[in-house]
């Protein structure tokens, strides 16, 4: 309802307040899109249920935790889509190597068994939020730029435009194209980087040397300070049901 509301104010309310003062209403309709945008993206209702290991697992229960840790399995062959988020530390961690292998795995047996295409897998390189960011907000300030400086009026471009008019605007949308062009170069470059060293990482993989948070905080937890059970050890446990030995599951 609120991004219908604001819709509704963006294609009628501005128009027509252009259309009243005959004036150039650049900013208000970026502002007004800005928002129908941001209360989109955060209103829009998802009926899809999730699994995320981190938050459905539970961690304060060593019992419970490891009967989630064989359910996984279940879990994994039951979900109609499997979405990685994907940085340059994903393949270091046990939890998410673990998770992966599991479900090529269950893929693979599913397509054998089963003559039946396995589940969806969508891989989303977080990195790519960043570069969207990186385009909106360029976007953003050359259009704001745009406005302030009077490029979009018809009755200033190009004539009748002072010399220092021109300057400013000149200045303005070249400032805004380069930083907006070499955030967005910067950040590509580190995401072909990041997709070179992921070939060393799983060529290097080990059970035994991969990330696992209980092992990198002595297995005491941060808080309560207790002892807490080794998450590589329950890992390791079904990796020898599920893979046989831990020299096929590396």
């Amino acid at each position: 309802l609120a991004s219908c509301a604001v819709a509704t104010a963006t294609a009628l309310v501005v128009p027509a307040h252009v259309v009243a003062n005959g004036q150039h209403a650049g900013l208000p309709c970026l502002a007004s899109g800005l928002c129908t945008t941001l209360v989109v993206i955060l209103a829009w209702p998802s009926r899809q249920r999730v699994f995320l290991d981190r938050a459905c697992i539970v961690q304060d229960d060593e019992e419970m935790k490891r009967n989630g840790i064989l359910s996984l399995g279940y879990l994994l062959k039951m979900s109609r889509t499997v979405t990685v988020l994907w940085d340059i530390t994903y393949f270091r961690r046990l939890w998410c190597v673990f998770e992966f292998a599991a479900y090529l795995k269950l893929q693979v047996a599913k397509e054998r068994n089963e003559r039946t295409p396995g589940n969806a897998l969508h891989v989303l390189p977080t990195m790519y939020a960043g570069v969207a960011g990186m385009i909106f907000i360029a976007d953003v300030a050359f259009c704001c730029s745009a406005n302030l400086t009077g490029i979009h009026d018809p009755e200033g471009w190009p004539t009748g435009l002072s010399p220092d008019r021109l300057v400013l605007r000149v200045a303005s949308s070249t400032l805004t194209g380069l930083c907006g062009s070499g955030l967005m170069a910067g950040a590509l470059s580190r995401h072909v980087r990041a997709f070179a060293e992921q070939d060393q990482q799983l060529r290097d993989f080990s059970l035994d040397k991969a990330e696992c948070f209980c092992c990198s905080v002595g297995h005491r937890h941060p808080e309560t300070k207790q002892a807490i059970e080794c998450d590589r050890d329950l890992i390791r446990a079904t990796v020898r049901t599920w893979f046989g030995d831990v020299e096929t599951f590396d």
